[in-house]
């Protein structure tokens, strides 16, 4: 079976935000099921999607450039 980290995010800006935390990671742990992922970690943060120096993005990337998992994020916008 293939291994996965998971990132989500909230967003900043309220008005933006369609998707919590908890509703990003049960679709994102079943696409995983589905596609024969074993979800090893979750990396969550709150902020903007125009920044791309977020530090749990960083982290997540990092983490997969170690691990050679995969990591799977849902875009919803």
């Amino acid at each position: 079976m293939k291994t996965a980290a998971a990132y989500i995010r909230i967003s900043t800006n309220q008005e933006k935000q369609s998707n919590s935390l908890e509703l990003q990671e049960k679709t994102i742990r079943e696409f995983a099921k589905r596609n024969g992922y074993t979800i090893t970690k979750i990396f969550s943060e709150s902020a903007t999607g125009t920044d791309d120096n977020r530090p749990i993005l960083k982290q997540a990337i990092e983490n997969t450039l170690s691990t050679n998992d995969y990591l799977i994020a849902l875009r919803v916008d």
